[in-house]
């Protein structure tokens, strides 16, 4: 069939893709939805889900948008139909939950954690999620569906799913914080992890106290988490944040991505401006859109164990750790 529109190709997909599934999903709810993605990158959803398979957001979803231009290249519909059956089909869901303990808050705050992202134009993504603001920053929370030494598997948490729970931000909050203060970051020398710290299949244990500074060219740390994968909310960890004080003295935070932040010592280097701008050029030239946190720079106060704007005009705002 050729010449449909968006709509009418989205409502053929979803009224044909049955007869590419097995007899398992012949029973299944089709449902298209528009779904918000943290870089902005929103898409047409298709969601192919069985009676007792796991809902809010664990079910893998269909993006309609990019089948819309191969079908807009020339590709056939039936092969689109078969090629999106099949992907529903061989996707597992990660991990062992279930759909009873994923809708169970005490039985799944084990594994909500923190995640740090950027809050400029996300405004409308954000008002449906439990977060708190870290100046121009966000933390959501996510449930950790999956994770290994290759990477995670993450759902976030919606109002929705927050309102099944019966909880407040106040309590998802706190389980994430507690679940992140039990994994062990990566913490090594920003030339360290240039040149070659993680090449060995070893990933370098947190130990600030064993760094010989004398052996640093380079006064720039970089922290993250043992994954490597949305390491930045580390920087959210009194427990870690102040060994890293009691270490260095006075430091500034700089958000690399939302993969890993940087520590600079204030001995070193006191001048958040000409950091801010460092940070401003590095997002600007090496960070992609999707994983930039912010052009500020932030200074951790071991006292009220909070990040703090550093910067001489910064956005104001600031964050209470755990």
């Amino acid at each position: 069939m050729k010449g449909m529109n968006f709509e009418e190709f989205q409502n053929y997909i979803k009224d044909h893709i049955g007869e590419y599934l097995s007899e398992d999903y012949q029973d299944a709810e089709m449902k298209i939805s528009h779904i918000k993605k943290t870089n902005g990158n929103d898409y047409e959803g298709l969601s192919v889900s069985r009676s007792g398979d796991q809902d809010f957001g664990i079910i893998p979803v269909l993006n309609l948008d990019d089948a819309f231009k191969k079908y807009e290249k020339g590709y056939g519909i039936d092969s689109i139909c078969r090629e999106l059956a099949d992907v529903r089909m061989n996707t597992p869901i990660p991990g062992n939950i279930t759909r009873e303990s994923f809708l169970n808050f005490n039985a799944i705050k084990d594994q909500i954690y923190p995640r740090l992202m950027g809050a400029k134009g996300k405004e409308e993504y954000l008002a449906e999620r439990p977060y708190r603001q870290v100046a121009d920053m966000a933390v959501v929370y996510t449930v950790r569906v999956q994770s290994d030494a290759h990477g995670m598997a993450e759902a976030v948490i919606d109002d929705k799913l927050m309102e099944v729970w019966g909880v407040t931000e106040d309590d998802i909050h706190q389980a994430a914080m507690e679940n992140l203060n039990k994994q062990e970051p990566v913490f090594v020398n920003l030339e360290d992890a240039m040149f070659g710290a993680f090449d060995h299949g070893e990933t370098p244990k947190f130990d600030p106290e064993g760094i010989d500074m004398d052996n640093c060219s380079i006064p720039f740390f970089l922290l993250t988490n043992q994954q490597k994968v949305k390491g930045a909310a580390m920087a959210l960890s009194s427990k870690y944040m102040d060994r890293i004080v009691e270490k260095f003295g006075s430091i500034y935070v700089l958000p690399s991505s939302t993969h890993e932040v940087l520590i600079v010592p204030k001995s070193f280097m006191d001048d958040p401006d000409q950091l801010a701008q460092m940070v401003r050029q590095v997002n600007e030239d090496a960070v992609a859109p999707e994983d930039r946190l912010s052009d500020n720079v932030y200074e951790y106060d071991p006292e009220t164990q909070t990040l703090a704007l550093a910067s001489s005009d910064p956005v104001q705002g600031e964050i209470q750790t755990m």
